[in-house]
């Protein structure tokens, strides 16, 4: 039987049925992880727990919301859909003195409820339009195949292509620009799966 961070090296094989199960189990297994917190600037104990899943679409959902968004997923977007098309995950942060505080939760933008509350995302996007498609081309992707963006999760944004075999996930803050994820299952990994 395989651990769950052999599973993660195997990401590119993974459906996104698979990836869900995997998600689900690391919540099941609650590990206690130290890290640094960015926003507080203080080591303590971050435990995740509790994914929830929300069910998946059916093809004619998805066609509606490719609909609305004027263009096309990406095959891997529309996997997901299908799978979930959200979760939710509480992040419980315990600071070295013992004080429990639930710092956050996370979850993905959920359409097309969110609509409003990405358009701040989407401003950015098009106000750093040359940045982003300069790292894109660094990154080893054509930029002029670019046709959309679809807001994920936070600044987290899935560019769309004309091949939709192609998924990549930037991170945008400002003109702060990186690749957070190759494809939408690496994204997922990285953001949700294991500790970075």
């Amino acid at each position: 039987m395989r651990t769950t961070s052999e599973i993660f090296v195997s990401s590119k094989r993974l459906s996104m049925n698979e990836l869900r199960m995997t998600l689900e189990r690391r919540s099941e297994n609650k590990k206690e992880e130290i890290f640094i917190s960015r926003n507080f600037k203080k080591k303590s104990y971050e435990y995740k727990v509790n994914y929830k899943f929300y069910d998946g679409l059916n093809s004619d959902e998805i066609d509606n919301l490719e609909k609305l968004f004027d263009f096309k997923f990406p095959k891997l977007y529309r996997q997901m859909l299908s799978s979930f098309r959200n979760f939710y995950r509480e992040t419980i942060s315990i600071d070295l003195k013992g004080n429990e505080e639930i710092i956050k939760i996370c979850r993905l933008y959920d359409y097309p409820s969110d609509l409003k509350e990405v358009r701040w995302l989407v401003n950015q996007i098009y106000q750093y339009i040359g940045e982003i498609k300069s790292v894109i081309k660094e990154n080893g992707f054509d930029d002029s195949e670019i046709e959309g963006f679809i807001p994920i999760y936070s600044h987290r944004v899935l560019v769309v292509f004309k091949n939709k075999a192609l998924s990549p996930v930037i991170s945008i803050y400002d003109n702060d620009i990186i690749i957070y994820g190759n494809d939408l299952k690496d994204y997922l990994i990285n953001e949700f799966g294991t500790k970075r």
